[in-house]
């Protein structure tokens, strides 16, 4: 079996024009770590036993988790801090690519399922092999990619899942929970939009910060300050994860200057 990798390469390569609206792409190890720097993820996905596979068009990443409660289960951190599960194994993954989007919309459909089982919620359309053949027939320039994915699936012995709702079903039920509970810990996402126009102001017990203000600490880094629960305490965000700071209770009073008086 070939690679997720392999695979998408080979149908690159047949048409590089028709691939670019394709909504995965091979992840290129510079990328991956540009945004880590940008803090899509906290810390190093590695020591957890995590390897990014995939990247789609919205910025989002699938990542092998091999030490999972299914070893090597695909993954999914999203841009905007998603988290989802897709398939038990790279197999899996690779037969269900010519569903495109639609994966990414049967994830969340299955994590609400199961994290909100009250929740109205509407299956994914388009997801089944007859309608990759009718996308596929209709030539929609959106679909172009996958004249090229076919063949390269085909050639690589690669089938088309044949009920890929059921295939993430199956997968979320073995791994969501675990999974939602490891990106609580380390995943975590920045919840306030930091103030860029401003610069960081170094971290002092004795200074009074705003929300949405960053700071620069000495040893967590820069942060930005989500929330000031209570008088001389804020809750501030740093790549390593969120922490309970000091500071001062309120604006320290504006210095009293006396007016100088005329000498008779």
């Amino acid at each position: 079996m070939s690679s997720i990798r392999d695979v998408l390469r080979a149908a690159k390569q047949r048409d590089q024009k028709a691939f670019e609206v394709s909504p995965f792409a091979p992840v290129v190890v510079a990328d991956y770590k540009a945004a880590l720097a940008a803090g899509l993820t906290l810390g190093d996905p590695a020591a957890m036993g995590l390897k990014p596979l995939v990247v789609d068009r919205a910025g989002g990443y699938f990542l092998i988790w091999e030490r999972g409660p299914i070893a090597g289960c695909i993954v999914y951190l999203g841009s905007e801090g998603q988290r989802y599960v897709a398939a038990s194994s790279e197999d899996e993954f690779i037969a269900m690519l010519p569903y495109g989007d639609a994966v990414i919309d049967a994830m969340a459909y299955w994590a609400q399922r199961l994290t909100t089982p009250t929740a109205t919620v509407a299956a994914p359309a388009g997801l089944t092999p007859a309608d990759v053949d009718a996308r596929r027939a209709a030539a929609a320039p959106a679909d172009a990619w996958l004249v090229k994915l076919l063949p390269a699936m085909t050639s690589a012995g690669v089938a088309i899942a044949p009920d890929p709702l059921a295939t993430i079903e199956a997968a979320n039920r073995a791994v969501l929970v675990e999974w939602r509970a490891v990106c609580e810990r380390r995943f975590e996402t920045q919840a306030v939009k930091a103030d860029l126009a401003v610069a960081p102001r170094p971290y002092q017990a004795t200074a009074l910060f705003q929300i949405g203000e960053r700071i620069q600490h000495p040893t967590f880094g820069e942060g930005v300050v989500e929330a000031r629960p209570d008088p001389g305490k804020m809750t501030v965000f740093f790549k390593s994860g969120r922490k309970v700071l000091v500071q001062a209770k309120e604006a320290p009073p504006a210095p009293v200057v006396k007016a100088r008086g005329r000498r008779r």
